[in-house]
């Protein structure tokens, strides 16, 4: 009896849609504004892709390992880097780097493509598409 599968080709690492893993669901929010969306004085809640996005932004604007509150899988470490005299390559790469560890650890995330990246001194603007467990892609564009 082999220890590793025989048929490689049969593992397929997308989930199909009936699978138990979904977006789940997070209160709205306007990160511009910096506060949670009410709708008739009670907090919006989201379901689906919007749900999902909210988490990526959230993650990716929290300083990993500051906050007891969080697990240290949770957040991301660009604080580290910004502002520092790095080659605008290295700078690039490290950012896709940590933007990719901080979220991948959601096993709703399947991959993180199509990076660009905006360096503005002590503030930094992504764009970058993840492709979920389910086969669907989110186009995300923010500041951090």
């Amino acid at each position: 009896m082999a220890i590793f599968p025989e048929h490689m080709h049969q593992l397929n690492p997308v989930l199909s849609k009936a699978s138990a893993i979904d977006y789940g669901r997070e209160w709205a929010y306007d990160f511009d504004q910096n506060k949670f969306i009410l709708q008739n004085g009670t907090p919006l809640i989201v379901t689906g892709l919007e749900a999902l996005k909210i988490y990526i932004i959230k993650t990716l604007k929290t300083a990993r390992y500051r906050y007891l509150i969080h697990s240290w899988e949770y957040g991301c470490e660009i604080e580290d880097v910004l502002g520092k005299t790095l080659h605008k390559d290295v700078l690039e790469s490290v950012i896709k780097n940590m933007i990719t560890e901080a979220l991948i650890y959601d096993e709703r995330i399947y991959a993180v493509t199509d990076f660009i990246i905006i360096n503005a001194g002590d503030r930094v603007n992504v764009s970058f598409v993840v492709k979920t467990n389910l086969g669907e892609e989110l186009e995300v564009n923010t500041n951090v």
